[in-house]
């Protein structure tokens, strides 16, 4: 009987995930222009993730003249650092790097979550997604995959912008909205 169940979404402690100033050490820290807007990303780097599409949607904002930063906050467990090179490797063919900072592992994300304008989940498949809840609950609009969990959390076109998974050019298109907004 659907009247007897009750959706339990995942909890976020809005206390340590909420909005505060940018911080200054970690702008310096990871070489941030503080008049650089910033797009963020919390993630496992495992395939699923979709880190690669948005290396290709950067590309194309880098094309198009944009001006930004972006942070990659995460590792990809026993393979982190094989992934991270891998994500670096594609980076700089693209002539990303410049743009790019891939922080690995970290157990400050409130903090680092201050850093980003918005943040982005490029994913193929996911539950719903935690990293996406917690910088939503530390007031940052998202650009995310329309995939698993994510269309529950973000509501397209007021908290965030929902993009088709794989698709680097919708992708670029709702980060450049992002950009100018």
């Amino acid at each position: 009987d659907p009247s007897r169940i009750t959706a339990i979404h995942t909890a976020v402690d809005l206390h340590y995930f909420s909005p505060r100033p940018k911080n200054e050490n970690l702008m310096q820290e990871f070489g941030l222009a503080p008049d650089c807007p910033v797009i963020g990303s919390v993630a496992r780097l495992s395939d699923r993730k979709g880190m690669p599409f948005l290396l290709d949607a950067l590309k194309l904002l880098a094309d198009e003249g944009r001006r930004f930063s972006c942070l990659i906050v995460g590792g990809g467990g026993s393979s982190s650092e094989e992934k991270i090179a891998l994500l670096k490797q594609k980076a700089a063919s693209q002539g990303l790097t410049p743009r790019l900072v891939f922080t690995g592992l970290r157990d400050d994300i409130p903090e680092i979550l201050s850093l980003f304008d918005f943040f982005v989940l490029p994913s193929l498949d996911e539950g719903l997604g935690r990293s996406l809840v917690e910088a939503m609950a530390a007031g940052k609009p998202a650009v995310a995959s329309r995939v698993g969990g994510i269309p529950e959390a973000v509501e397209d076109g007021k908290t965030g912008i929902l993009v088709p998974p794989g698709d680097a050019q919708a992708l670029a298109k709702a980060l450049s909205f992002m950009l100018g907004n």
